[in-house]
């Protein structure tokens, strides 16, 4: 994708976003941590971005580099990123994709659609989608519980060992249903028409028209960030967390 010529680029602490401003007064703004590769980087590592030929985004000391408009087209890998499938897998099917991919996007996800924000805190107003993605943001380091939700961390780190991705994606997937970024549609509503109307990314499993839904590019997005989705189908991996998240388990699954 062409863009306007660049002429600065930095990294927003208190948002966590890299900044990338044209001259034309005009800026890009895209969640760091879900870069490739800065998923566990520091925000001192992340501020040390340095623009180059004026279209590439570029780390030294992490050895990393993102095309500013590949990044526009919403392509958050390196170039050298593949996706990896195991023997026999399926065409079309893919693996749980590696944290770096979307640990970003996860966390990103969580703080934008909890009531609150990033500077006073977000509240669970006792609602149990708000209370797990608050849990979740705690155990991944990005905030402190409180007595009504969470408050973001002045120095947000990842722990060594990450929660289980079948538990991170259905936090995320239960958040999007609470705050209806997502639809599933009951049998003989799944027309073709519906699932790619415009403003919206259609997403079904083939042959099982319980999973076919709406939902909005934001969740499209995390989704085939977390591997849920391929294109607009719903991958093998997803099948799981679906069972987990419509329509009451997820609540069970978490209070475990």
């Amino acid at each position: 994708m062409s863009h306007p010529p660049t002429s600065h680029v930095r990294y927003d602490r208190r948002s966590g976003a890299i900044v990338v401003e044209f001259h034309n007064g005009s800026a890009f703004v895209v969640p760091a941590r879900s870069l490739e590769g800065l998923a566990n980087a520091s925000d001192a590592e992340i501020a040390k971005v340095e623009l180059h030929d004026g279209s590439v985004l570029h780390w030294e000391k992490l050895d990393i580099r993102h095309e500013i408009g590949l990044l526009m087209e919403g392509v958050f890998e390196t170039e050298a990123s593949e996706v990896v499938q195991s023997p026999g897998a399926r065409p079309g099917l893919v693996e749980k994709p590696p944290p770096a991919v979307w640990i970003g996007q996860v966390i990103e996800f969580l703080s934008s659609n909890l009531p609150g924000d990033r500077e006073f805190g977000w509240q669970h107003d006792f609602v149990t989608a708000y209370q797990i993605a608050c849990e979740t943001l705690i155990v991944l380091g990005q905030a402190e519980e409180t007595a009504h939700g969470a408050m973001p961390r002045n120095d947000p780190e990842l722990p060594d060992t990450l929660p289980r991705w079948d538990d991170l994606a259905t936090a995320v997937v239960y958040l999007a249903a609470q705050n209806g970024l997502i639809t599933f549609l009951a049998p003989g509503e799944a027309t073709q028409s519906e699932l790619l109307g415009a403003g919206f990314g259609g997403s079904r499993q083939p042959g099982r028209e319980m999973w076919a839904a709406r939902a909005s590019p934001e969740v499209t997005s995390v989704f085939r960030a977390l591997g849920l989705l391929d294109g607009n189908g719903w991958t093998a991996e997803s099948e799981t967390i679906l069972w987990a998240g419509k329509p009451g388990g997820m609540a069970h699954r978490f209070q475990e």
